[in-house]
């Protein structure tokens, strides 16, 4: 059985409301809630794999989609919190990338990162940043079972 094409990423990205399309590499396996590094502008972010789909959003044509570059980190977070997200984004009939964005801590006004996403355009991140800033911050809240 071969793993839909279609990835949905949810970038390191302050001010980004959604998430972005990208292509499954050939022989990379690539899971909801793996840390991976993606193509963005002219750099690369990180990013968080939300989901994958069979069919491109609408207005979208394959030709236009890039892959991922790189998984950085398997599974982020534990299974059984992130099935707790997802049945919170259920519970409240909120989309999941809301719920995340509230589980991940906020990089916008704490000298951690650019304030809007066109900086990360123009600038390529160390390839662990975002592993390293997330893994460190999530990890000290207590009783989450963050991985």
């Amino acid at each position: 059985m071969s793993c839909p094409p279609w990835l949905n990423v949810l970038l390191d990205c302050p001010g980004n409301s959604g998430a972005f399309t990208y292509a499954q590499p050939p022989g990379l396996s690539v899971h909801p809630g793996d840390l991976v590094n993606v193509p963005l502008g002219p750099g690369q972010v990180g990013g968080i794999v939300l989901g994958s789909s069979e069919h491109l959003p609408p207005g979208l044509t394959p030709e236009q989609i890039r892959p991922i570059n790189e998984v950085i980190q398997l599974r982020f977070f534990s299974s059984t919190y992130w099935q707790l997200l997802e049945r919170t984004a259920a519970y409240y009939y909120t989309p999941l990338v809301q719920v995340l964005r509230t589980a991940l801590p906020q990089a916008s006004g704490t000298g951690q990162g650019p304030d809007k996403c066109s900086d990360l355009k123009t600038r390529s991140l160390p390839r662990n940043d975002f592993a390293d800033k997330y893994t460190v911050r999530v990890a000290g809240h207590n009783g989450l079972g963050c991985v």
